[in-house]
């Protein structure tokens, strides 16, 4: 007997797994997606930024300087929003109202990186709460972490 052919009525743990590890797995391709973008930006500034220290003249040092002004201010504005949003759940502030950053909230989990960003909302407390104390622990534990050769 198959172990499908085992579950009973009204057993939907196993499927209901799968659709997790799914929706983990479109989350993580999200972000990866957006820190490659954010990489290759900060790339091109890094090189630029070359150019501009080691250019033959004056003209080349010059055009490297503002080429890579220009790629570090793709990065600031692809990233705004989202600092807004991780800057008030580090403050243990509400991201559904609109005094805080609701339309930065908004603008994430809308761009072109969605899932990512609804997943960072979802590490929030419920709207309309008195203190984000959910967002807050969820970034603690985010600045917490290790790395391999600490």
């Amino acid at each position: 007997m198959e172990k499908d052919e085992e579950r009973g009525i009204g057993d939907n743990q196993f499927p209901m797994a799968k659709k997790v590890d799914a929706l983990e797995n479109l989350v993580v391709k999200h972000a990866v997606r957006f820190i490659d973008r954010l990489t290759r930006l900060v790339g091109n500034a890094q090189y630029e930024l070359s150019r501009a220290i080691n250019g033959k003249n004056a003209v080349v040092r010059a055009v490297g300087v503002r080429d890579a002004e220009s790629q570090l201010q793709k990065v600031i504005k692809q990233t705004a929003d989202w600092q807004v949003v991780i800057d008030h759940m580090k403050q243990g502030k509400d991201v559904h109202i609109q005094e805080n950053c609701k339309s930065e909230k908004l603008n994430i989990v809308g761009g072109e990186h969605y899932d990512f960003g609804q997943y960072l909302i979802n590490a929030n407390s419920p709207k309309w709460c008195k203190e984000n104390t959910e967002g807050k622990q969820f970034m603690q534990e985010v600045a917490e972490l290790k790395r391999p050769h600490d």
